[in-house]
């Protein structure tokens, strides 16, 4: 039995075969009728040439319109002669662009002239343009340059009709050779347009073959995507633009608990939203529906809670993008379970918490520790001190001197770890100041003179340089500093020297290097300590603890305030030899300081007696500055308040008026104001503030009231005469009610003979006590009158320490008058370390720094407690 042949192939050969006799015939269909329509073709190619000449031929019948159309509207500027010329210039615009667009006039382009002739007409309408299409009265006042122009182009509308004249000439032979040509090309056209078709043929059947392997080809990569999807470690849900899911991969499956089977076709929002975010997702997908191309979709990760198919709910992060489909827009999103991130988060957050809650903790430890620890320490001291005053036996001085020790060195340490505390918390700002290094440097070795006399060793200082100019440095820091290095230096050094250098190099009119080196010819320190001896609480060994006593912290703070200045401390040492500690620090150049000079008034020379109007709210302040000035010869008068003294000084006529400038009332700066604004008699008398202390900016405040001076708390004889003799010389003669001369008040004193203050006696970089002032103030008192005014300082004293224990941040200007008036006080009894505490204090007042003012108020009790023990101490004694 034959098997029978299959004739599909051989239907589609005869199927190929009728298709290629179509197609010739066709192509033979398509040569005739091109035939006939390139006859007809030529016909309007001519008619078209025709045309061109024509459009050409009216070039320069357009640009005479246009001409007379320009000097009619020159000669009668008006708005319908305006719209002619328009006309005239559109129809002149359209016949040059023709000839540019025309691509029968392609090769006239390709004459050189004629080129550069359309180029000029291009170039005159572009200029040309704006100045008529713009505005009515524009286009008419710019009538002239138009009309210049048109005048400019006369001649070359006439040189391109002649050039397309001969052009057209030439082209009508070549027209008969193209046609032949033509004829002939389109028998070969047809040929080959049959010939196309086969290959054309050839290719379509391969092209499809070759889509039939893509879609294969597509669809096993769709199929690879799915499983990638469906694979992921994130779950992918993919839904359509009703909300209804497409797609769940596994992922999904265990993050949700639903089965893809179970959510497919189901909307998302009723299955893994939480009810608290569903809100949240229609406005997004109504949104999105509304503007697709908005930012709904480009949010970036998303944080919100999903619910599972148990009804817990649980947080997710999700990222979403859109995929376009033919049956319309899918979302893709990408959610990640964060359950375990947060958790870990939250753990971090808690321990940062806790950490942040421990250092808090530990820096209120301090803070107690030191002023519990200080309070009775000081009690200790200064009873010791008074206990000294009475008769002792030799066991007792001996006992006594034991406990001094151990409590000075108690104190000292408490003191070092509550300095560490306040460096390490920020709490201790750079305060910049204007200083003479010299004035900071000589007081502070004078002052460490005694305890190098009791280790046998010298101590000495050496400058170099530029050191008579002024710096701008954080006197307290810089001054902390020195006192660590000379005070180590001089602990570890007997039978020598501890030299310190100072040198002050200029770089350049506004900058300089400050060098400092503390250098001693002690035990010296080992290579492998050098590498330590900054850190906290190192002593160097056993061996020294035994014959040195510290806590170790003397050096790790000198390194953390050379730290905050920019600087960096060094040390080089050989054991057995010396030990040398540097630092250089780059600081301002203020000026050049000039020696201070008070001009003596020879005793002999005759007084005059002033009348002093004294303006001050503090009684303590007023009653000195009245004592002062009545033994010096002048008729002070007071005033309890800045009203009382406006006042005054519009009824009365003042030689001098001190104004206080913190007074409850107002002002002394608004009350000096009030009184140079009047027609008082004491308007034009110049008035001296008084101030605990004064930055330089609220001195150009005191001036621009119209002050003549300033006077720094506490106020001392020598500085009010020096300031009354100035401000009474600079006045007019006319002005002037005294003379020339003014009464002595005080000879300025010579250094004290003494043996200097020690670092005991200083506290924050200032002795305890200016024994110079309180001396002044022990003389001019009785004794009656200077115990009440000591006993008048206790009470403020003690009253503002409470006030800080019960006062909140509401309460900050009452504070800040408070400390203001202490700071007077303590100024007029020599407290010089108080009341630089109490400056600090007001600072933070006048800044809000609440926290920075009760950092300063913790030291505010052990600090008053040591000075009413030295002020006890020195008027005791005399």
């Amino acid at each position: 039995m034959t098997a029978s042949r299959n004739p599909t192939p051989r239907r589609r050969l005869k199927r190929f075969e009728a298709l290629l006799l179509i197609g010739v015939a066709l192509v033979i269909y398509i040569t005739l009728s091109l035939s006939l329509t390139l006859s007809a073709r030529l016909g309007v190619m001519r008619e078209a040439r025709d045309n061109i000449q024509w459009n050409i031929s009216q070039l320069e019948v357009d640009y005479l319109k246009l001409e007379d159309a320009a000097e009619t509207l020159r000669e009668a500027p008006n708005t319908e002669n305006l719209e002619t010329l328009r006309r005239r210039f559109d129809l002149f615009y359209s016949r040059v662009h023709f000839m540019n667009n025309s691509t029968a006039l392609a090769d006239l382009h390709a004459d050189p002239d004629l080129h550069r002739h359309h180029a000029i007409l291009m170039a005159f309408l572009d200029d040309v343009a704006p100045l008529i299409d713009g505005t009515d009265a524009a286009a008419i006042a710019a009538i002239e340059p138009i009309t210049g122009a048109i005048k400019d182009i006369a001649r070359l509308p006439r040189k391109l009709v002649i050039s397309e004249v001969r052009r057209a000439a030439s082209l009508t032979s070549l027209e008969r050779e193209e046609i032949m040509r033509l004829f002939r090309t389109v028998g070969l056209v047809s040929v080959l347009v049959a010939g196309s078709l086969v290959v054309g043929f050839v290719i379509l059947v391969l092209q499809n073959r070759a889509l039939i392997a893509r879609k294969a080809l597509v669809a096993t990569l769709g199929d690879r995507t799915l499983s990638i999807l469906r694979a992921s470690l994130d779950a992918v849900v993919v839904i359509d633009e009703d909300g209804a899911v497409t797609e769940f991969n596994g992922s999904a499956e265990k993050i949700f608990g639903y089965s893809r089977s179970a959510v497919f076709g189901t909307r998302a929002e009723t299955l893994i939203i939480s009810p608290d975010f569903l809100t949240a997702h229609r406005d997004s997908m109504r949104l999105f529906r509304e503007e697709p191309d908005g930012e709904t979709l480009h949010t970036g990760r998303l944080e919100f809670i999903a619910r599972h198919a148990n009804g817990s709910e649980f947080p997710v992060e999700m990222s979403m993008s859109t995929i376009g489909t033919e049956e319309g827009l899918l979302f893709v999103a990408y959610v990640r379970d964060i359950t375990e991130e947060l958790q870990r988060r939250e753990a971090l957050q808690a321990a940062r918490d806790q950490a942040l809650c421990a250092y808090e903790q530990k820096s209120n430890f301090f803070a107690v520790m030191s002023h519990e620890m200080r309070t009775p320490l000081n009690g200790i001291i200064s009873s010791l001190e008074l206990l000294r005053d009475s008769p002792l036996s030799r066991e007792q001085d001996r006992l006594i001197k034991i406990v001094e020790t151990s409590s000075e060195i108690l104190l000292r340490h408490a003191d070092d770890v509550l300095d560490i505390e306040r460096i390490e918390a920020g709490s201790q700002p750079v305060a910049l100041e204007h200083i003479d290094i010299m004035s900071l440097v000589e007081p502070l070795v004078a002052g460490l003179q005694p305890h190098a006399g009791k280790q046998c060793t010298d101590l000495s200082t050496e400058y170099e340089g530029d050191v008579g100019c002024m710096l701008e440095i954080d006197r307290r820091s810089l001054q902390q500093v020195l006192l660590n290095l000379l005070g180590n230096a001089i602990k570890f050094t007997a039978n020598g020297v501890v030299m310190t250098r100072i040198s002050v190099a200029a770089l350049n009119p506004g900058q300089a290097v400050l060098s400092c080196e503390v250098s001693d010819t002690g035990i010296g320190i080992s290579a492998a300590d050098q590498k330590r001896i900054f850190e906290d609480f190192v002593t160097l060994g056993a061996a020294y603890e035994r014959n040195f006593t510290g806590t170790g912290l003397g050096l790790g703070i000198a390194r953390r305030l050379i730290d905050r200045l920019g600087g960096t401390l060094s040390c080089e040492s050989v054991p057995g030899e010396g030990s040398s500690f540097t630092f250089e620090l780059d600081v301002p150049i203020i000026a050049r300081s000039a020696p201070r000079h008070v001009p003596d008034i020879e005793p002999s020379q005759p007084a005059r007696s002033l009348d002093i109007l004294v303006v001050e709210d503090n009684e303590i302040n007023r009653e000195l500055i009245e004592e002062i000035l009545e033994r010096a010869g002048h008729r002070p008068h007071l005033a309890t308040c800045a009203r009382e003294g406006i006042a005054a000084a519009e009824a009365d006529l003042y030689d001098v008026i001190l104004m206080d400038i913190s007074m409850p009332d107002m002002n002394g700066i608004r009350a000096t104001e009030t009184i140079r604004a009047g027609e008082g008699l004491s308007r034009r008398t110049p008035i001296i503030a008084i101030t605990a202390h004064a930055l330089p900016e609220e001195r150009a405040r005191f001036e621009a009231a119209g002050m003549e001076g300033c006077l720094i708390k506490p106020v001392r004889r020598a500085a009010l005469a020096e300031c009354f003799e100035r401000v009474i010389r600079e006045r007019p003669e006319s002005e002037a009610r005294a003379a020339a001369e003014l009464p002595e008040l005080a000879r300025p004193e010579g250094p004290r003979d003494s043996e200097g203050v020690s670092p005991d006696d200083m506290a924050f970089g200032a002795p305890l006590v200016d024994r110079d002032q309180l001396d002044c103030l022990v003389s001019a008192l009785s004794q009656h009158r200077l115990s009440e005014m000591i006993g008048t300082f206790t009470t403020e004293s003690e009253r503002l320490i409470a006030s800080f224990a019960e006062t909140g941040k509401s309460e900050m200007p009452r504070l800040q008058k408070q400390v203001h008036n202490l700071s007077g006080s303590s100024a007029v009894f020599g407290a010089s370390a108080l009341h630089h505490q109490l400056i600090r204090m007001e600072d933070a007042c006048k800044a809000g720094e609440s926290e920075r003012l009760a950092a300063l108020a913790a030291d505010l009790a052990p600090l008053w407690s040591r000075t009413a023990a030295a002020i006890g101490t020195v008027t005791l004694g005399e």
